[in-house]
């Protein structure tokens, strides 16, 4: 059985939302890329919106769209991938214990702070009382998430899932990591992750939606497979591993035709993708996207809604290019990792 993706909406860094589709130029952007926040009463009441934090209201309107383009009134099951979930309000109710010496704390920062409450806050706006996981495995949460829907898909359990991707970025998360020296030190922005040659990255955050289903009609892309792995074997390059998963998925490596990195402008990142650059994939277009989201754990999903523009629009800007040949992309291989773990692959088919 086929599966198919529709309907992915992604609020991002950039002014993507709203138009569903890329900016003609993209702002440069040095300490981080935070979301560009939607108008939210136009999707969600007053009173409910209350009761929400910033990121769950971003989350919820990207799925709200979603399923409503699609006119779903219940999705039969949900799926989100995060790192850290709603990074935000964990660390206000870790303040308030510190400074209230573990007595009265108000239970809203620790009830809106866990991994899964932004699924858990779907359900409960659609009455879904269907399946609702949360996948949190680091780099790879996004691709996991994809896996076990597209399992589920194929087993004929269900016939559409909501799958989201989300992930903030806060202020005591980003001085954290920039103790351990993960984003830039320098005035490089964004627009530079290409041809850096310094360590660090940039963060940004997001949330992608989009819904899995049997069904092809008004499909945007067909999800030919996923795979994630931890490491590459000492004997092995992910060259090696990339032709292995193709071939398992019944594509010859000539027919991916577009190949997209996440290069981050981090030296250390952009070297594992070197040798993706040769002679396996010099047919293919070569592009990256984390220039314009920002670098974030499951920024996967963004990837894929990248991919559906450039499957689905008539074109789409340069700067989504590396290396640009003459040819619509058909079959498009996302290729992830993070200090050459973590790996994760999604190939993509046009439909």
């Amino acid at each position: 059985m086929s599966v198919y993706i529709k309907s992915i909406i992604a609020v991002s860094a950039q002014d993507t939302f709203e138009n569903n589709t890329l900016p003609q130029e993209l702002a440069p952007a040095t300490k981080w890329m935070k979301c560009i926040t939607p108008e939210f009463k136009k999707y969600i009441p007053v009173k409910v919106l209350r009761r929400m934090n910033r990121f769950s209201r971003i989350s919820s309107v990207s799925a709200f769209k979603s399923l409503a383009n699609l006119g779903i009134e219940k999705p039969e099951a949900i799926i989100t991938a995060t790192s850290l979930g709603c990074a935000d309000d964990s660390e206000k109710f870790l303040n308030q214990m510190l400074d209230n010496n573990e007595m009265l704390l108000t239970p809203t920062s620790f009830i809106q702070s866990t991994h899964n409450a932004v699924g858990s806050n779907l359900a409960l706006a659609y009455k879904c009382h269907g399946y609702n996981m949360v996948y949190t495995h680091d780099n790879n949460a996004f691709e996991t998430a994809l896996l076990d829907a597209s399992l589920k898909i194929k087993d004929g359990k269900l016939n559409n899932i909501l799958i989201g991707a989300v992930d903030e970025i806060s202020e005591e998360n980003y001085y954290l990591k920039d103790t351990l020296s993960r984003w830039k030190s320098s005035e490089e922005t964004n627009l530079d992750f290409a041809s850096s040659i310094t360590e660090g990255t940039i963060p940004g955050e997001g949330a992608t939606f989009m819904t899995v289903t049997n069904d092809k009609e008004d499909a945007e892309l067909e999800l030919i497979g996923t795979e994630v792995f931890y490491s590459l074997k000492s004997s092995e390059s992910l060259s090696d591993r990339i032709k292995r998963f193709v071939k398992n998925q019944n594509i010859d490596l000539v027919d991916v035709d577009t190949l997209m990195l996440a290069i981050d402008g981090d030296i250390r990142n952009v070297k594992v993708y070197q040798d993706l650059m040769g002679e396996d994939f010099k047919h293919a277009n070569i592009c990256h996207y984390k220039h314009i989201c920002g670098s974030y754990d499951s920024d996967g999903g963004f990837a894929v809604w990248v991919a559906s523009q450039m499957v689905n629009k008539v074109t789409v800007p340069d700067y989504v290019y590396l290396r640009k040949v003459e040819c619509k992309p058909k079959i498009i291989l996302i290729a992830r990792q993070n200090l050459n773990r973590n790996f994760g692959l999604v190939l993509l088919r046009a439909v």
